[in-house]
């Protein structure tokens, strides 16, 4: 548990162990202030929700960066979140502590963004923010996250018309032989790019008229592709691992 001594300047000064079993100290100038602080850090420390003050003064680019490098994530995924943060992130929350940043300024971070976002990037780029502030309270860095309520720009769908046959007729007689077929699978299909390029002769059954999607081709680098294997449940969580063309 926590104390109050009175040191000799007059000043008060709280000492208590945090759950790692860390000696930590803060002064106050008012006994009413220490004795306060101790009540709240006692509380926090029993109900496992205690802050360490000192892990909130880390910029958020810092954090941001430790949090980036340790997700799992895809070569394509990695770039992304980095372009993401790079761009629109940190040239506005970069240089502050963590725990000072305030949901009027993540409010204004994000409308600022329609300048030069669509609503839909926008969004996406709002995720990995979030992605951030969630793992920041979890790590227990921050108390409150600034990003719970804060609003999006409206998304206008527009609606979507299917290329007529004869169109994808014409767009497929005007790619080189080698790529017609891909443009009638994807017509017929409405598969990923990278699902596309992964599928072979062997996925396609031709007498049910399905497809099998079994892989991914994904950028490697320069010059370079990269290909995944994946069970159709990693890519579709609540579909089939087949998909049919449409007639």
């Amino acid at each position: 548990m926590s104390s109050v001594q009175k040191r000799p300047d007059g000043r008060y000064r709280v000492r208590w162990r945090d759950p790692e079993g860390k000696e930590r100290a803060k002064h106050f100038t008012r006994k009413v202030d220490a004795e306060r602080f101790r009540s709240t850090v006692d509380a926090d420390i029993i109900r496992g929700a205690y802050v360490d003050p000192a892990a909130g003064r880390e910029t958020f680019r810092s954090y941001a960066e430790q949090w980036r490098t340790s997700q799992p994530h895809r070569p394509n995924t990695a770039a992304r979140t980095l372009s993401q943060l790079s761009k629109h992130a940190y040239p506005v929350l970069g240089h502050r502590p963590i725990a000072a940043v305030r949901a009027s300024e993540v409010q204004a971070m994000v409308t600022g963004w329609s300048a030069t976002l669509a609503p839909g990037s926008i969004r996406t780029a709002f995720a990995t923010v979030r992605a951030i502030f969630t793992a920041a309270v979890r790590d227990r860095v921050l108390v409150v996250d600034p990003c719970v309520g804060i609003k999006m720009p409206e998304v206008h769908r527009e609606r979507i018309v299917p290329l007529s046959v004869e169109q994808i007729d014409a767009l497929a007689a005007e790619m080189p032989p080698a790529y017609r077929a891909l443009v009638i699978v994807a017509a017929g299909t409405g598969l990923r790019q990278g699902e596309l390029f992964g599928v072979r002769t062997g996925d396609v059954n031709f007498l049910r008229r399905q497809i099998t999607v079994a892989r991914q081709v994904q950028p490697g680098g320069v010059g370079r592709s990269r290909t995944e294997r994946h069970t159709a449940r990693s890519l579709w969580a609540t579909s089939s691992s087949t998909r049919s063309p449409h007639t």
